[in-house]
C-alpha cells in the first residue's frame, strides 16, 4: 500500500511531469496496478474491510485522494482510482488518464495545463519532420552528408 500511495502521490504531484515525463509516470503506474490487481496474492485488507484486495486498494487510495484534492467531489476520485486499474494494460490510455486527472487539479488552482502536452507534441513535430525528410529533394543536398564525409 505504501508503494502504490507514494506512485500515486508522485503521479498526483504535477510539478514532478517535467522531471518524470507522463509517458514514464503511465508506465509505472500499469506495472504497479496490473501487480496489485494480478500478481499480490497476499491478503492486504483485514478482516470485514474488503472482499478482494483490488475492493481494498481502490477504497484506501480514495480515502487518501480525497484527503488530499478535497477540492475533487467523490466521483471525481473513484474515475480516477478505477482508472488505473482500468487501463493498467496500455501505456497510452494511462497516460491521458492521469492527464486528464492532472488537469482536474490544476484547473481547480487556475493553473495553465498547456506543458502536459508538450511530450505528445515534440514526439508528434518528430515524426512530422521525418517524414517530410524521407520525401525525396526535400533536404538540401549541401545539408545531406555522405558516409565519405562521415568517416
Amino acid at each position: 500500500m505504501k508503494i502504490l500511495e507514494n506512485v500515486v502521490g508522485i503521479a498526483s504531484d504535477y510539478n514532478q511531469v517535467p522531471f518524470i515525463g507522463l509517458t514514464n509516470m503511465a508506465e509505472t503506474l500499469c506495472i504497479v496496478f496490473e501487480a496489485a490487481e494480478e500478481q499480490i496474492t497476499v491478503q492486504l485488507y483485514p478482516a470485514g474491510k474488503a472482499s478482494n484486495n483490488t475492493e481494498f486498494i481502490l477504497n484506501e487510495l480514495c480515502f487518501t485522494l480525497k484527503k488530499h484534492f478535497s477540492h475533487l467531489n467523490d466521483n471525481q476520485i473513484r474515475i480516477t482510482v478505477e482508472g488505473f486499474f482500468s487501463f493498467n494494460k496500455t501505456i497510452a490510455k494511462m497516460r491521458d488518464h492521469v492527464r486528464d486527472f492532472i488537469v482536474q487539479i490544476r484547473q481547480e488552482n487556475g493553473e495553465d495545463t498547456s506543458d502536459l502536452y508538450l511530450e505528445e507534441k515534440a514526439k508528434e513535430i518528430e515524426k512530422a519532420q521525418a517524414e517530410k525528410n524521407a520525401i525525396p529533394g526535400v533536404l538540401n543536398p549541401h545539408a545531406v552528408k555522405d558516409d565519405e564525409e562521415m568517416q
